[in-house]
């Protein structure tokens, strides 16, 4: 770059014309246009340095110097490659970027060679503050599901059950019928999902009930009123239900009252969404038609019966 403004200023010196020798003053401003174009021309043959310069302005430009003087800044910008011209007044300061990043890096290898008490104890309260989030989070999450929504959600919900099933007197007499038999079923419900804000679930239930004993089947279809009632508002909580109601006999049987009730573990995956898992008991009421033999001879009655169901439970609600 030196030999380069030798040249130029030796061309600002003296021009001769044949015999007429004239001294031609060429004014800084030219030659600084003329350097600049020079070095625009050899730029890829000239050696150029990754700088950031910063202007008045408050602008950090990330460029190469291409040229500098006291009147001007020529850069090329690294990330655009746009050359830019900046007056040497707006710039205020000049920095090497490599140096910088040397400085850097030996200031990053230094600390982490030989941490500092400072830094030890910032270790630990960034460890303590990452308990605290977790914690926080967890807090938020029980938080979630026990804050009380304004408004009641309509839930509904599907529950299977099965076990065995007794009744206390025997359908009929010296035939020693067993008393003894198994029970299923499943039933479908609709309801409010947050009555009196503590997620109670409140509303109807249908479905189909079958009580099996002795080669029959007696089968229900039971209209009840149902409540599950979580005793905590925690994601895992233990759950009592109850209902009652009247079931409708099917296949000739006549239908009576109804009336169950269970305990389990539910689990809240959502606000209005659960499972249950438990072991219920339940009685349905029936007009049953029994057959006695008395000294050889059979009588037949209409009797009032419970059939009384248990087993275990399972429910999904949504």
């Amino acid at each position: 770059m030196k030999g380069f403004q030798d040249i130029i200023n030796g061309y600002c010196g003296r021009i001769t014309c044949g015999e007429k020798v004239a001294h031609i003053r060429v004014t800084r401003a030219v030659a600084t246009g003329l350097l600049v174009a020079g070095l625009l021309v050899a730029e890829c043959a000239l050696p150029a340095s990754a700088e950031i310069i910063k202007l008045k302005s408050g602008k950090t430009v990330d460029c190469t110097i291409l040229f500098q003087n006291e009147e001007v800044v020529v850069v090329r910008d690294n990330v655009s490659g746009i050359r830019y011209q900046y007056p040497r007044s707006e710039v205020v300061e000049t920095e090497n970027e490599n140096a910088t990043d040397a400085t850097e890096q030996n200031k990053k290898d230094k600390t982490h060679n030989n941490p500092t008490d400072s830094q030890t104890e910032q270790a630990n309260h960034s460890g303590r503050a990452r308990r605290k989030d977790r914690q926080a989070k967890e807090s938020v999450d029980e938080q979630s599901l026990q804050r009380v929504e304004t408004g009641r959600k309509v839930a509904m919900g599907v529950s299977l059950f099965g076990g065995g099933m007794a009744m206390p007197v025997q359908l009929t007499g010296e035939d020693n019928t067993p008393s003894m038999g198994g029970h299923a079923g499943a039933d479908v419900m609709i309801g409010a999902s947050n009555m009196f804000k503590r997620r109670i679930f409140l509303g109807g239930a249908t479905g189909f009930h079958a009580y099996m004993q002795g080669g029959e089947v007696l089968s229900f279809i039971p209209i009840m009123l149902r409540a599950e009632v979580p005793l905590t508002l925690k994601r895992h909580a233990p759950m009592l239900g109850m209902g009652a109601g009247y079931g409708i006999g099917l296949q000739g049987t006549k239908g009576g009252l109804c009336a169950d009730v269970e305990f389990g573990w539910r689990y809240s995956y959502t606000r209005k969404g659960a499972f249950f898992l438990g072991i219920f008991a339940d009685f349905q009421g029936a007009q049953l038609t029994l057959t006695e033999t008395v000294s050889g001879k059979e009588y037949t009655m209409e009797a009032y019966r419970n059939l009384c169901g248990f087993g275990a439970k399972m429910a999904l609600y949504f």
